[in-house]
């Protein structure tokens, strides 16, 4: 259900709803637009969703909000008064573009994040776990593509041919050196030099898409679709970054503290998942994977995660990485560590790794969250202070 907000007019909402979204986009920005067909198709898809629009606007009135009893926010964030109005809710959000002037922002999704796991999605669901990023950084995709790897198990190699040689026979032989060394099959992210990449397979003879799986980062409908026989593309488009903006929203919406209770209780009925349980949340921080598991638990990959989610509707994966963003979070609350520190002492080999997943999954980056929660430590302490001095 799609609605319009206006300053004067309070946000109605569809009885059957129960995920009340408002969306703030500028309806003269053909980007925005696209991003709000590409909601409409998620809401459309899943029941229950009404979403409200309210069209940016010079200096706009946005004292609806505080009478507006909602789930969750998409945003392009244009101005310090609709960042400060969207952090005060504390609202699961995902927001379209960057807020430097509010550091507690919620959750940024930018194209090339969710291009990155697109990528990675595309590669896995054809049982490709061998990842690489080549070419050159293409505003941080290639940095989102390893953190995405990193989140999944897989190991991601890297390649700049950028001075890699003089000629390009030179170069191609590099790259053959290079892809002699992946794990086979390979699913390769290409942020540049694509056809040079394309070449350097058939010079080493690797059989492409067999062997190796090439994706290139373009512009336009986001989605993975055969360009030729051998290349596949991952196009980030305004419609797929609201689909997808959609989806991120859904589940941070979705997360409610008392299932995690019920999920560990049914999962004493299951011993095996049970000890699987135990054995993460001792062991989690200490950088452990889902084969460390699998050595301890005799079940195979795929039963252990079927059985997960059966019992607890999340893999061992997520598992894992919800008992270490947990620490991660007691971490930048109690402590004044820095993030390499904390990343340490909650098993993340890579800072960059442990910010996407914080990110990504909290709704806030580690500084963000760690400023806001000594706001509100701070607001707690004042008020203490004042019914001591009432009293």
């Amino acid at each position: 259900m799609l609605e319009t907000a206006g300053p004067a007019s309070p946000v109605s909402q569809s009885v059957a709803s129960d995920k009340h979204v408002a969306l703030f986009i500028d309806p003269s920005n053909e980007y925005d637009l696209g991003v709000l067909n590409g909601i409409r198709q998620y809401a459309r898809e899943h029941p229950g969703w009404s979403v409200c629009i309210s069209p940016l606007r010079p200096n706009p009135d946005l004292s609806w909000l505080a009478r507006w009893k909602g789930s969750g926010i998409v945003a392009r964030i244009d101005s310090e008064p609709l960042a400060k109005a969207v952090a005060r809710l504390n609202l699961p959000t995902v927001a379209l573009n960057a807020a430097e002037e509010v550091p507690a922002l919620p959750f940024l999704a930018t194209r090339e994040m969710l291009a990155a796991h697109m990528g990675a999605d595309y590669l896995l669901k054809r049982n490709i776990r061998s990842f690489a990023a080549f070419g050159e950084t293409r505003r941080g995709v290639s940095d989102h593509f390893r953190a995405c790897a990193a989140d999944r198990d897989c190991p991601c190699g890297s390649f700049s041919p950028a001075g890699a040689g003089k000629s390009e026979i030179e170069k191609k032989m590099r790259i053959v050196r290079w892809l002699d060394e992946l794990p086979k099959p390979v699913g390769i992210l290409a942020c540049s030099h694509e056809a040079l990449l394309m070449e350097a397979c058939q010079l080493g003879g690797y059989r492409i898409p067999a062997d190796v799986a090439v994706i290139g980062f373009a512009q336009g409908d986001l989605l993975c679709e055969w360009i030729d026989p051998q290349m596949s593309a991952v196009i980030a488009s305004p419609a797929s970054t609201g689909y997808c903006a959609a989806a991120l929203l859904d589940a941070m919406m979705s997360e409610r503290p008392e299932e995690t209770a019920v999920a560990e209780s049914a999962a004493d009925e299951d011993k095996l998942i049970r000890e699987a349980l135990d054995f993460i949340h001792a062991h989690a921080c200490s950088g452990i994977t889902v084969m460390d598991l699998l050595e301890r638990i005799p079940l195979s990959r795929r039963m252990l995660e079927h059985r997960f989610r059966k019992v607890l509707g999340r893999t061992p994966h997520e598992e894992i990485m919800a008992t270490r963003l947990k620490r991660v979070k007691q971490l930048l609350a109690e402590t004044d560590l820095t993030l390499i520190a904390i990343a340490e002492r909650s098993g993340f080999k890579h800072t960059e790794y442990l910010s996407v997943a914080f990110k990504r999954e909290v709704g806030l980056s580690p500084s963000g969250y760690r400023k806001l929660h000594r706001l509100k430590k701070q607001a707690a302490e004042r008020e203490l202070l004042q019914a001591q001095a009432r009293g």
